[in-house]
């Protein structure tokens, strides 16, 4: 801990998406290891949260409500984190429906490709495998599969070899503007955070130019403190909050097995996210209610 605040992790993945621990392992996790809160930030799925929700109340992690929405931006694909998302909103579980259609739709392909190179995956390996559950399926899991079958010896290789931009079974998505994330977001009553902008290969200018517009489409946030930032980027990110007047989160993007080397709460070991971070939140997302109100 630094200066005995209690440390958050605001963007975490369970089986419901492409993590390896369940959303109620998840909680009782974070509470092994002693954080604050957490949020499960599952992919175009919210399915796991009354799950984790039940698992907290019989700790003393508070659980945020959360998503990752895939967009892009200028051709660069570029996600959305939400928080404090109502998971039980119809028309922004429509939005996740539909989303969840066209994942199928290149998973589908995927599988294809695949087997078409005499690489044998089964549907039961990808969907059925204890990990995602059946529902929100990534290449993390497609890559897995590969590991079980014999294909290859890691989920990294998986990627590097067959499902990587460029490689034999990727297969391009179909995204929507991040203006269309930050809507949704907002409508279903939670805050919109830009993720991770230090994986999005940018120049800083790019980087800054992107968070201005993006401000102007109603983004809240920027994930300015993350798993695998270098100091000068954390540095930077959170100067570039402040530059555009937003709010700061930060997370792991813990994933379990599928990244074994980042771990929920420090990342690769230097990860601090403190408390103080999602009173932020919190107290912003009073401000907006008031507001509302009137």
């Amino acid at each position: 801990m630094r200066n005995d605040e209690k440390s958050i992790d605001l963007h975490t993945h369970s089986t419901r998406s492409d993590g390896t621990f369940t959303p109620s392992e998840l909680v009782r996790y974070a509470a092994k290891k002693r954080l604050a809160a957490i949020a499960i930030t599952d992919h175009d799925a919210v399915s796991g949260i009354d799950e984790a929700a039940s698992a907290a109340d019989e700790t003393q992690v508070e659980l945020v409500s959360g998503v990752e929405l895939a967009t892009a931006f200028n051709g660069t694909e570029i996600h959305i984190v939400g928080l404090f998302i109502d998971c039980h909103d119809g028309p922004f579980l429509k939005k996740l429906d539909d989303m969840s259609k066209r994942r199928a739709e290149r998973n589908a392909a995927i599988f294809a490709r695949l087997n078409g190179m005499g690489l044998y995956i089964e549907e039961a390996d990808v969907f059925n495998d204890g990990v995602t559950g059946g529902r929100s399926a990534t290449r993390a899991n497609f890559a897995r599969a590969l590991v079980k079958r014999g294909y290859c010896e890691t989920i990294k290789e998986g990627f590097e070899r067959y499902l990587n931009r460029g490689r034999p079974a990727y297969v391009p998505r179909e995204f929507r503007p991040p203006r269309d994330a930050i809507a949704a977001v907002r409508d279903a009553g939670g805050l919109s955070f830009l993720a991770h902008p230090i994986l999005y290969g940018m120049p800083r200018d790019d980087v800054d130019s992107m968070a201005k517009n993006l401000k102007n489409d109603g983004l809240d946030g920027i994930e300015a403190i993350y798993s695998l930032n270098a100091p000068s980027d954390e540095a930077f990110f959170m100067k570039m909050a402040e530059k555009y007047n937003m709010l700061v989160t930060g997370g792991s993007d813990f994933h379990g097995a599928n990244k074994a080397t980042i771990d929920l709460g420090v990342g690769r070991g230097d990860l601090f996210v403190p408390a103080s971070i999602l009173s932020a939140i919190k107290s912003s997302m009073k401000t907006r209610k008031q507001e509302a109100r009137g």
